[in-house]
C-alpha cells in the first residue's frame, strides 16, 4: 500500500496548489448560491434556495465558514484534503475486486487526473458527493463479503448521507442492494434479505429530519428537496438536450428555465408516451453528450474566464489542459469498456451495472452536463487499473468471444459519438 499512500499524499498536494496558484477565484452559478445560502445560516436565516437543493453541502460550507470566517478558500482546502479520502477510498475498492497492483494504479489515476483535480476547487457538491459514492461503494462491498447488522448501517448510513447531497442516489441504493442479493454470494437467502432490507431501512430514516423540515417549511410533503421532487414528477425531456460545456450549442440556461415553466403541467410519463419518437432521439443525443470526453473545466478556462482570459494565458498552457483533459476522458472511457469486459464477473460488476444502467437512464430526462458523468468515472478508474494491472484477463475462450464482442460494439458507438461530437471541441481549442 505504500504507492497507494503516496499518490493519497501527492493527490493532496496538487489540489493545494491549485487553491495556491488561483485564490481569488470569481464564483459562479450554483457556486454563489452554496456560499450565499451559508452565509444565511451563519447569519440564522434561512435562504429560499435552499429548500429547492440538497442541504449538506450547503451546511459544510457553513460549518467552514463559523471555524474560519467568509474564506472560500478554506473550503477549497478542505476539498483537497477530501480528495486525499477519495484517493485511499478507489484504491481500497480496487484492491478488493482485483487485487494490490490495481489498487496502486487506481490510485494514481485518480490522483492525477486532470478532472478531479478541477472538481475539487469548485464550490460545488462533486466533489463530497465523489467521496461519498466512493466510500459508499466500498460498505458495499464489504457487506457483500460479509453481511452484518454493522456493516449494513454502515452502508445505509453512508447512501443516506450521499442522498443529502444528491438525491437521485436514494433511488440507486435499492438497485445496489437488489444487485448484490441476487449475485451468488453471502447476501443470498433470507439472511441476506434481512441485512439488505436493514441497510435500506437505514438509508431512508438518514434523509427523514431534513425532509420533514423541508416539508413542514414548503407547506407540502417533500422528499430531501423540492427540485428533486419536481424532478421526479415532470421530468425535463421535454426541454432540448443542450451541454452547457466547452465547444457546445449557446444554449443559456434562461430559457432552459423558461422552458420548464411551460411545460411542468405535463408530467414525465405523459410526455413519453405521448412523445415515444422525441423521447427517444432526445435520450440518444443526451447520452452521447454524457459519453464526450468534453468538461466543464475547458468551459470555465475559455467561456467564463475564470482562470484568466484566454489571451492572457499561453497557447501552449490553454492546448495542453484541452488535450489533457479530452485524451485522460477518452482514455478512461476504453479503459471501463475494456476492464468492465475482460475481468471475471464479481460484486463490483453487479454495482457498476445497477448503478450506471438506471443512472444513465434518469440522465435521458434531464439537461446535458459533463459534471454527470463524473459518478461513473469513479467506475472507469477501477476498471482502467484493473485492465492496467492485468486483472482483466478471462481465461474462458467462449466468454472471451462474447467480451470481445461486447467491447467491440461499445468502442464503435463511442467512436461515432467522438467523430461528431470532438470537432468543434478541438476546432474552438485551437
Amino acid at each position: 500500500m505504500k504507492g497507494v499512500w503516496v499518490a493519497v499524499a501527492a493527490a493532496v498536494l496538487l489540489r493545494l496548489a491549485v487553491v495556491a496558484a488561483f485564490p481569488h477565484m470569481p464564483l459562479a452559478g450554483d457556486e454563489e448560491d452554496y456560499t450565499r445560502a451559508a452565509t444565511a445560516l451563519l447569519e440564522g436565516r434561512q435562504d429560499p434556495w435552499l429548500l429547492g437543493h440538497p442541504p449538506l453541502y450547503t451546511l459544510i460550507c457553513a460549518g467552514v465558514q463559523a471555524l474560519t470566517g467568509p474564506s472560500e478558500n478554506a473550503i477549497r482546502v478542505l476539498q483537497a484534503l477530501l480528495e486525499g479520502g477519495s484517493v485511499l477510498g478507489v484504491a481500497l475498492l480496487a484492491r478488493r475486486a482485483f487485487g494490490a497492483r490495481a489498487a496502486t494504479w487506481a490510485a494514481w489515476i485518480y490522483a492525477l487526473n486532470p478532472e478531479f483535480i478541477a472538481y475539487s476547487h469548485y464550490l460545488w457538491s462533486e466533489c463530497l458527493q465523489l467521496a461519498l459514492l466512493v466510500w459508499g461503494l466500498d460498505a458495499l462491498l464489504a457487506l457483500h463479503e460479509r453481511p452484518g447488522a454493522g456493516r449494513a448501517v454502515a452502508a445505509g448510513l453512508l447512501w443516506g448521507v450521499a442522498s443529502l447531497v444528491k438525491p437521485y442516489t436514494l433511488y440507486l441504493f435499492p438497485f445496489l442492494l437488489a444487485g448484490l442479493v441476487l449475485w451468488p454470494g453471502a447476501l443470498r437467502g433470507a439472511r441476506g434479505l434481512r441485512v439488505a432490507g436493514l441497510a435500506l431501512l437505514v438509508c431512508g430514516l438518514t434523509i427523514v429530519p431534513w425532509s420533514i423540515h423541508a416539508s413542514r417549511q414548503v407547506g407540502r410533503p417533500v422528499v430531501i428537496c423540492t427540485v428533486s421532487s419536481l424532478s421526479l414528477e415532470t421530468g425535463l425531456n421535454y426541454l432540448p438536450a443542450p451541454q452547457f460545456d466547452f465547444g457546445s450549442p449557446p444554449t443559456t440556461t434562461g430559457k432552459l428555465i423558461r422552458g420548464a415553466a411551460q411545460h411542468r403541467e405535463e408530467g414525465v410519463v405523459e410526455f413519453i408516451l405521448a412523445n415515444p419518437g422525441l423521447y427517444l432521439s432526445r435520450a440518444v443525443e443526451k447520452l452521447s453528450y454524457l459519453w464526450t470526453p468534453n468538461s466543464y473545466v475547458l468551459r470555465c478556462l475559455y467561456v467564463h474566464d475564470k482562470y484568466g482570459p484566454p489571451a492572457e494565458l499561453s497557447a501552449v498552457f490553454r492546448l495542453g489542459v484541452v488535450w489533457a483533459i479530452l485524451l485522460c476522458n477518452a482514455a478512461l472511457c476504453v479503459g471501463l469498456i475494456v476492464g468492465l469486459c475482460f475481468s471475471t464477473p464479481g460484486a463490483l460488476h453487479v454495482l457498476a451495472l445497477a448503478y450506471g444502467l438506471p443512472y444513465m437512464g434518469m440522465l435521458t430526462l434531464t439537461p446535458s452536463f459533463s459534471r454527470y458523468r463524473l459518478p461513473l468515472m469513479v467506475f472507469a478508474v477501477v476498471f482502467s487499473a484493473a485492465w492496467l494491472a492485468g486483472a482483466a484477463r478471462l481465461a474462458d475462450r467462449g466468454t472471451r468471444r462474447v467480451a470481445t464482442g461486447l467491447a467491440a460494439t461499445a468502442a464503435l458507438a463511442l467512436l461515432l459519438v467522438w467523430i461528431v461530437r470532438l470537432p468543434p471541441v478541438i476546432e474552438l481549442a485551437w
